[in-house]
């Protein structure tokens, strides 16, 4: 079997553990700004959780015909964290190793999840 180069291995080592952040750090923002909320509304969307103005905005929503936002609506939320510390763990395991075939597993992992959550 053929191994990883060094720099090939540092960039899946880097690449994985920087997805650890995804755990302390909201994955996505929503910035709304309006004159009737001069100060803008926010919603951060984390790995399990939203917060920010959330009910303000599920309130707003009401008004053109969508459903309350809720965590409950979001059935990712129950899985992600574990989809995320199996892709770590799978990136991890392959800087270890050194294996193409490992390579070949963790993109093939990211890509199944990006296609998943698409």
């Amino acid at each position: 079997m053929k191994k990883l180069t060094n720099i090939t291995r540092t960039v899946v080592a880097i690449s994985s553990l920087l997805m650890v952040s995804a755990f302390f750090v909201p994955l996505w923002q929503i910035l709304m700004w309006a004159p009737q909320y001069p100060e803008g509304l926010e919603m951060k969307i984390w790995i399990d959780n939203l917060t920010g103005n959330v009910k303000l905005i599920s309130a707003l929503n009401h008004y053109i015909g969508m459903r309350p936002i809720e965590v409950s609506m979001f059935p990712e939320f129950g899985y992600m964290r574990y989809l995320v510390m199996s892709l770590i763990g799978i990136g991890v395991i392959t800087a270890l190793f050194r294996r193409r075939i490992l390579l070949l597993v963790y993109a093939g992992s990211i890509l199944h999840l990006v296609l998943l959550l698409w």
